[in-house]
């Protein structure tokens, strides 16, 4: 990597006048640690507008003499937009080599989850007092909190949101590793959360860039260390880390996140360093624990050897895949046709209590919520309409919806049990509950709740049954009986959606037996049903490079890229990243 273009701090000009008050960047000044006023620090005379352009406002952890860096929040001038400046005081030669790799890192990944650096916002300034060069790196100010601190206030995470947290992190992990780098510091407190959900991996400083050199190096042992106890695995301590001491890294924190309690708190196995923390997260399911232990393995061998064989595993539910094109089944339909069936059922029939009226009033207000996303005030409204009728099915069957939504699955199964104790043939509460199995990782409860939904008299349910039971189907390895499943739901589909998704099941399916007539036919029907949706673009192009045909597959791979895809259906944001590859399009 070039050096960063160094520069004496200018004495800024009326342009650049400086309001309030400042820090001052020179490490020497005993005003580095108190907020000064004015243009210039009126004790060393270093202007307090750095590169001038930064007004270094508030320190982000406590300031110690004897740190290599300094972590300031700056206000830009002249936007003052907020940002945080990273500050290399050490002139050791490791050191400014972790500080230039981590600065080419964040100048090079282009993701919300990774802290934005622009060009130019690495440079190094000279303090005039001193002559002393501090190099420094202003990046993207991260609003929310780590989430060591949201655990301390929230709580263990339940299932959900650890998938959800899991598939954002191996998201980001696998473009970092994509672009040859890994992280070597992965833990809660270097991973924050944004207001909006989205996480971001911060803390560069540690990164490595996986070269010829630097294997050489491991080999031997002339790496060094990056240390966070818990959480960093054996080989790294020994200078050998590799992208795979990531996943070890990954592990521990999700062991932290569903238990509160620190990895190196939790005792482990003498004979193989297996943490004994399962029994500590018991809103788990065992295929989740599986994966987060495969994770921590000892050996980086016995580890997974990159993110998107991670998340393979994460959706197929610890299914045993062996073919690198199996991805769990996209979920978009799914939840909005549960939504579609739950809120679309006829007219009930004789109440047996004095109050249907009032009860209809609520219920319909509590889907007005619901659909609107609010949440709260669906369920109060669901749970006023359930106490004027107690023995209505659709109100418990959107009081799970609800739950679901709130990410309270232990909620959502009760109501679903309500519903069906109430009616069991209710194929709705069938398929609903059939779904939260399949979200939690409990493929037999699944598949038999999907069974019984087969049995409607809905042919929407029957067909959407017969769908999700194929997509399970296909994660077993048994493409046969998931053309079949796909074939009897398209004989029941009335509505395109319906259709489209069961199209692109079966052209899979087709695709993963080597017939690839009968898949270009499928996934070409089911866009021509639903031409916005990127998963059977994807699928297309991945089937004509099957065949070894360039004709269309550039067109396809685009607009796998173009087209929707479901914020938390990250199986086609790896299908996207594969099209960029094949595009070559530098994210």
């Amino acid at each position: 990597m070039d050096m960063p273009t160094s520069s004496r701090l200018p004495l800024p000009g009326p342009e650049y006048r400086v309001d309030g008050v400042s820090y001052c960047i020179n490490p020497n000044c005993r005003q580095t640690q108190a907020l000064t006023e004015g243009e210039i620090c009126q004790h060393c005379g270093t202007p307090l507008l750095v590169n001038g352009k930064y007004r270094l406002v508030r320190s982000l952890r406590a300031m110690n003499p004897l740190a290599t860096t300094d972590i300031f929040e700056v206000e830009s001038w002249p936007d003052r937009l907020p940002k945080v400046i990273k500050i290399l005081r050490d002139s050791d030669p490791q050191a400014i080599e972790h500080f230039e790799r981590e600065a080419l890192a964040l100048q090079w990944l282009d993701h919300p989850g990774v802290p934005k650096v622009e060009l130019g916002d690495e440079f190094t300034v000279e303090i005039p007092a001193t002559g002393q060069c501090l190099r420094c790196l202003v990046m993207e100010k991260i609003d929310g909190e780590n989430l060591e601190t949201w655990v301390s206030q929230h709580g263990p995470i339940d299932q959900k949101t650890a998938i959800g947290w899991l598939k954002q992190l191996l998201e980001i992990l696998e473009i970092i590793h994509d672009n040859q780098f890994f992280h070597r510091d992965i833990k809660p407190s270097n991973i924050m959360r944004r207001p909006n959900g989205q996480l971001v991996l911060i803390d560069f400083g540690s990164v490595r860039t996986m070269t010829n050199t630097y294997v050489a190096s491991v080999h031997a042992r002339e790496v060094t260390t990056s240390l966070s106890v818990g959480y960093t695995p054996q080989e790294q301590l020994d200078g050998q880390a590799v992208p795979q001491s990531d996943f070890f890294a990954l592990g521990r924190t999700f062991v932290y996140l569903l238990t509160g309690i620190h990895p190196g708190e939790i005792p482990y196995q003498t004979a193989n360093a297996r943490l004994l923390w399962r029994d500590k997260a018991p809103q788990v399911s065992t295929a989740l624990k599986d994966l987060i232990d495969e994770l921590m393995a000892l050996k980086p061998s016995e580890r997974p050897a990159s993110a998107a064989e991670v998340y393979r595993h994460l959706s197929a539910n610890q299914l045993r895949l062996t073919d690198a094109r199996l991805i769990v089944n996209s979920r978009k339909f799914k939840f909005a046709a549960t939504l579609l069936l739950a809120l679309g059922l006829g007219t009930l029939g004789v109440y047996r209590v004095a109050s249907p009226l009032m009860s209809e009033r609520y219920a319909r207000s509590g889907t007005e919520a619901l659909m609107a996303g609010e949440l709260d005030e669906a369920y109060q409204l669901y749970q006023k309409a359930q106490r004027h009728n107690p023995n209505d099915v659709r109100i418990y069957n959107n009081l799970a919806l609800v739950c679901q939504e709130k990410q309270d699955r232990i909620c959502a199964e009760a109501m679903y049990m309500k519903a069906l104790e109430l009616n069991p043939d209710n194929a709705t509460a069938r398929y609903n509950l059939g779904e939260l199995y399949e979200d939690i990782g409990d493929l037999e409860r699944a598949e038999t709740q999907y069974r019984l939904a087969m049995l409607s008299d809905e042919r929407s349910i029957a067909a959407l049954a017969r769908n999700n039971l194929a997509g399970i189907n296909i994660l077993n390895g048994h493409f046969v009986s998931a053309v079949s499943l796909a074939s009897e739901g398209l004989a029941l589909a009335e509505l395109d959606q319906h259709k489209a998704t069961l199209y692109k099941n079966r052209g899979w399916a087709y695709y993963l037996q080597n017939n690839y007539e009968q898949a270009i036919a499928d996934l070409e029907a089911s866009i021509q049903l639903l031409p916005q949706q990127a998963d059977a673009y994807c699928l297309l192009a991945q089937v004509w490079e099957a065949k070894e045909m360039e004709t269309n597959v550039s067109d396809l791979w685009h607009k796998c890229l173009e087209n929707q895809s479901p914020r938390e259906n990250l199986e086609v944001k790896v299908w996207q990243n594969q099209a960029r590859k094949s595009l070559n399009i530098q994210e």
